[in-house]
């Protein structure tokens, strides 16, 4: 099984993020599938690559986050801003915070 997670560069900017990707590719590698991570920089060159996929993960929805980040860069307030959204749809994040209470 050919496995591809989509993430980007801030994924791993947590240390907590870090090793649960490298869980993910660790263990599907074990269990005998190759696993890669795709970034948005890659997304054309993978494109007819994808159809010979058995799954792929996206870690977190980085649409909403991109486009709230443009956003907030352009200095208009965000409701949902980008700080929120990576923190709440982040499960990995979710289980730190939660670990804590």
């Amino acid at each position: 099984m050919k496995i591809a997670c989509f993430v980007e560069a801030y994924n791993f900017d947590l240390k907590s993020e870090r090793s649960a990707l490298s869980k993910f590719k660790s263990t599907a590698e074990s269990m005998g599938h190759s696993f890669e991570f795709i970034y948005k920089d890659d997304i054309s060159k993978y494109q007819i690559m994808m159809l010979s996929l058995s799954a792929l993960l996206l870690i977190p929805a980085a649409l909403p986050y991109i486009v709230s980040r443009l956003a907030e860069q352009s200095g208009l307030k965000v409701i949902d801003d980008p700080h929120s959204i990576r923190t709440c749809s982040n499960k990995v994040i979710l289980h730190d915070i939660f670990q804590k209470k």
